[in-house]
């Protein structure tokens, strides 16, 4: 025989424990994780199990069509409780998507969030599928925003408040409900607030680049650009803080760039800064050497393919064979750098001497830093 449960309108329970359980998950047992000041997304899943008092095998009348919850947070000092921090998307998520709710509620408090949504069963039948794994079905996304002077390593538990009166499941028009214990299993959440860090890529020879950062996300994707392509995925299951690029095409730029992950594989921080570097030969550079028209003219072509990686015009700075190699030179490739640089948004090259045309003598000094530029 069916396990039967009543709730009143407003879905606090009337009566009776049921034996099967329908399942509502804030987050789940696998934290997800965001840097300091980012928004985390946390999922609400429901998942319709059969032989509940709600339920499409249970008839008309008895889906569920509307839930309510209230979270609270500890280690809430490290959320950003002002307006706006905690929120439902307004395009909610998964099975909700584009349905048109009878009744709306939201709340967010400096320690706990609460929500409701209520729809109507006529017009707008809610699609759990009782056949889903565990979690079940998405039917809302939380965002979180961490502070600013959140901790790293500290985690923020999010627990669903068990008061039938705060959290529960409801058909239409709050005839019959679910809470804890009575039809209805609750799964907390949690975040991990984890170091945010920068990407830095140095080319070690004419095919590989290494790569490192820091963080302390358990997952990092990896996205590299190049003359030809946008960002493009190179990976998303790095662990660690390092990793070497092989294979490459030798006499290429490449930009680099790094987005922490929670251990789910969702993004847990915006994606870092971008870095670049290159795979050019530029061959030996010492103090004293004379500075020769294919090692600048070397340098020019690096400098372009860079410019080509950050999406801006090529600059014209070839030299002819021969020709006596200038500060002017020198003067172009740095201002064609800085303008590659910029276009990735990275910060300018800090350049070790000041250059005046007819006054500085070249340095070796001045080549390292060039290629220190380029990587």
């Amino acid at each position: 025989m069916r396990c039967r449960l009543f709730a009143v309108l407003s879905f606090s329970l009337l009566a009776a424990s049921v034996c099967a359980q329908d399942v509502l998950t804030v987050g789940g047992t696998l934290c997800r994780a965001g840097t300091p000041g980012s928004i985390v997304t946390v999922p609400v899943y429901i998942r319709d199990v059969p032989g509940t008092p709600l339920g499409p095998d249970a008839g008309a009348g008895k889906y569920i069509e509307g839930y309510a919850f209230r979270v609270t947070f500890t280690n809430a000092a490290q959320i950003n409780a002002t307006n706006g921090a905690l929120a439902v998307s307004g395009a909610d998520a998964g099975i909700i998507t584009g349905s048109l709710p009878e009744s709306y509620y939201s709340h967010a408090g400096t320690t706990d969030f609460a929500f409701l949504r209520a729809f109507a069963e006529a017009g707008t039948t809610l699609p759990f599928n009782q056949t889903a794994a565990a979690p079940g079905d998405q039917v809302a996304t939380l965002s979180v925003q961490l502070a600013a002077t959140a901790t790293p390593g500290t985690t923020i538990g999010i627990t669903l408040d068990s008061n039938p009166a705060h959290t529960v499941l409801g058909n239409d028009g709050g005839t019959l409900g679910e809470s804890s214990g009575n039809g209805l299993t609750l799964v907390d959440g949690c975040i991990t607030v984890i170091a945010s860090g920068g990407i830095l890529a140095t080319g070690t020879s004419t095919s590989t680049i290494d790569l490192s950062w820091s963080g302390s996300a358990p997952r990092y994707k990896i996205e590299r650009r190049t003359a030809a392509l946008d960002w493009t995925s190179i990976g998303t299951n790095f662990t660690g803080n390092s990793y070497t690029d092989s294979g490459l095409t030798a006499s290429r730029a490449y930009a680099y760039r790094v987005t922490p992950l929670d251990a789910g594989g969702n993004p847990a921080g915006s994606a870092s800064a971008p870095d670049l570097a290159n795979t050019y030969d530029f061959g030996t550079i010492a103090a004293g050497q004379v500075i020769r028209a294919s090692t600048m003219n070397t340098f020019a072509s690096a400098t372009n393919e860079a410019r080509t990686v950050a999406r801006i015009g090529t600059a014209s700075l070839n030299v002819s064979a021969g020709q006596r190699i200038s500060v002017s030179d020198v003067t172009a490739l740095r201002s064609a750098i800085d303008g590659a640089r910029s276009g990735l948004a990275m910060p300018q090259f800090s350049y070790t001497n000041t250059l005046t045309p007819q006054i500085t003598k070249m340095k070796a000094q001045d080549l390292l830093d060039l290629r220190e530029a380029l990587k």
